[in-house]
């Protein structure tokens, strides 16, 4: 099973954020594009997408999750562990007229975050649009579901990687099974008696090889059990997910082209702490919303030598973790030690 195709991809976003399309947003996406192929390092564009973290917290301890040791869950337990409505008015406030949309995740389980219905109504009524992937194994009352459906939330990923209990618990350690497809249940119910169409229901199935042979379960069962879609993503240490990845690096790389997450959206920690995108829980040092402007932040210095490294791609120019996350990292001291045969510091 390939992982979802990028028209795929689009076509999903853009299913959850056709409705939000204003003449504002589109000019700022043009923008935006011309920025990212012309690598213009301190972008008069806004990010035309963020991810914001409502909470680091969650109930379970999947493997190869942020949450899949006790010692992870104490680390992400420490500081600050709830985004209030007051800390999202500050961050979407000065940019929401060039926002289409914002996805409420990042390490933890949105449903846990204590603000999280004020903080979709808020996103709405400012013309957003609002998703969040979730593992719905929470205890969610009629009220709280009707709450749910009632507050603009246009679509909700269920991660549910398994179409029997037996291969859910395989991965999905901590979870409930049942309580899912009840939750998945109660919510396609509350909107047939409100008469709504959203949230759109995706069941977000990844496929490992414990579960493969389950893929035809899905996507017979799928409407039946109350969802709207599905789709497959392949666990990304899967050998073809890996390959994939690697090649789409090495293109990069090769092309020195910017990296799509740096010019395109940011990602905010429920503590403020800012990131250019989800592909690491280290601090990657641009800034923090609780004490500079998003906008700020997004044309700052840090930011904008982030995004200068990508034009020479050498490993000592680019940030550490973007060179780890192009699979560059170290290359420069390889270098040098072959040019001099003695060992020198990376930069």
């Amino acid at each position: 099973m390939k992982q979802v195709a990028r028209a795929e991809y689009m076509l999903r976003h853009m299913i959850t954020l056709a409705p939000y399309i204003t003449p504002a947003k589109v000019y700022n996406i043009l923008l935006n594009t011309a920025e990212l192929k012309l690598n213009v390092t301190r972008p008069r564009s806004l990010p035309p997408y963020l991810k914001v973290e409502t909470t680091p917290l969650c109930q379970m301890a999947c493997p190869g999750c942020a949450h899949g040791t006790r010692e992870d869950k104490k680390e992400l337990s420490r500081g600050k562990v709830q985004l209030r409505l007051e800390e999202f008015k500050a961050i979407i406030d000065p940019i929401f007229r060039a926002v289409l949309g914002v996805s409420l995740s990042f390490r933890g389980e949105p449903l846990l975050g204590r603000d999280l219905i004020p903080i979709i109504e808020y996103a709405h009524s400012r013309n957003v649009a609002v998703s969040f992937p979730s593992n719905l194994s929470v205890r969610l009352s009629d009220e709280n579901v009707t709450r749910l459906v009632k507050s603009g939330v246009d679509t909700i990923y269920v991660s549910l990687d398994g179409a029997s209990e037996e291969t859910y618990r395989q991965y999905r350690v901590g979870g409930d099974f049942r309580r899912v497809l009840g939750n998945v249940e109660a919510i396609a119910r509350a909107k047939a008696r409100l008469q709504r169409s959203r949230p759109r229901l995706v069941w977000k199935f990844v496929v490992f090889e414990h579960n493969r042979h389950e893929i035809p379960a899905v996507q017979k069962q799928y409407r039946h059990l109350g969802f709207d879609s599905f789709e497959f993503v392949e666990d990304e240490n899967n050998g073809a997910a890996n390959g994939a990845r690697h090649r789409h690096n090495a293109e990069l790389v090769a092309s020195r082209k910017g990296c799509w997450w740096a010019w395109h959206t940011t990602t905010v920690r429920a503590d403020g702490v800012i990131s250019p995108c989800c592909k690491s829980n280290k601090d990657f040092g641009l800034g923090d919303v609780r004490i500079e402007a998003l906008s700020d932040i997004w044309r700052g210095a840090p930011y904008a030598k982030l995004r200068r490294g990508f034009k020479s791609m050498r490993a000592s120019e680019l940030h550490p973790i973007c060179a780890q996350c192009l699979g560059i990292e170290g290359q420069a001291t390889k270098s040098a030690e072959a040019s001099t045969g003695v060992g020198v510091a990376t930069a």
